[in-house]
């Protein structure tokens, strides 16, 4: 893997394939390994894969204090490797806290034209911050109580790649972002500025309300979808159908970052 250097943070990433630059980013556990292993990189040829190992994972920097896991941090590594990849245009696949991190971009970053969120579905408008059930089973017993919460919640049992990104994650940095962000109310007030070609996936059992919908309805370009029969862990474990509604979107968003090279 290469390393970028960021504010004393050295960030981990690989890129594979050619084409439209395309960042994936996951959540709070697992590092970027997770897409190949979960079949998402086999799945999105014509397309510059660039996977980031985000702070706190895989081959990254640990930081140990808990501003550095601010969302703002995570948004900042991700410019300053696109900056330093002279991107003119790129698209974002992120799952879970992966997703937010998108959207944070999308609204800020002219650059980012193409955005699918895996799995990031807000608190309904005007609700108090929820608590992070994972992050509290994470306080008690480490990654093996979290994936004891998400089976036993989902009624699945993870893969072996999965069980082993799960249990390689840093506790510690797992509990960090989720403890940095905890209380943030959800940023509804971003998702009308994000003009970015947008699809919003989720697991029908972790949006049973379907929020998801409201935030799409928000976007000036987004849809929303819903992969039946599973939830926030299970949808990712479906790499066919979330890459068919993904890239989609990121293929318009290459033809938007084209058009605008045009002379």
């Amino acid at each position: 893997m290469q390393t970028l250097a960021r504010n004393g943070v050295d960030l981990a990433y690989a890129e594979v394939g050619g084409g439209f630059p395309v960042v994936l980013h996951t959540g709070g556990a697992g590092s970027s390994s997770m897409w190949q292993r979960g079949g998402y990189v086999d799945r999105m040829p014509g397309f510059r894969l660039i996977l980031l190992d985000h702070r706190g994972r895989g081959a990254s920097s640990r930081p140990t204090a808990l501003a550095d896991h601010r969302v703002s941090e995570y948004v900042a590594d991700v410019t300053a490797l696109i900056d330093g990849l002279g991107c003119t245009s790129y698209g974002f696949l992120g799952y879970s806290f992966g997703g937010l991190v998108g959207m944070v971009l999308a609204e800020a970053d002219p650059r980012l034209t193409g955005l699918a969120a895996l799995g990031t579905v807000f608190d309904p408008p005007d609700a108090d911050p929820a608590p992070v059930a994972y992050g509290e089973a994470g306080d008690d017993g480490g990654m093996a109580a979290v994936v004891g919460m998400i089976e036993g919640e989902e009624h699945i049992t993870l893969p072996a790649w999965a069980l082993a990104e799960f249990m390689e994650t840093d506790a510690e940095q797992f509990r960090l972002t989720i403890a940095a962000n905890a209380g943030d109310p959800a940023p509804w007030d971003l998702l009308p500025g994000i003009g970015a070609t947008t699809v919003l996936i989720a697991g029908s059992d972790e949006d049973p309300d379907r929020t998801q919908d409201t935030m799409a309805a928000r976007m000036p370009s987004a849809r929303s979808v819903h992969l039946p029969g599973v939830g926030h862990v299970g949808a990712f474990l479906r790499p066919d159908q979330v890459t068919a509604h993904a890239i989609p979107a990121l293929r318009s968003a290459a033809a938007t970052g084209a058009s605008r090279l045009a002379p």
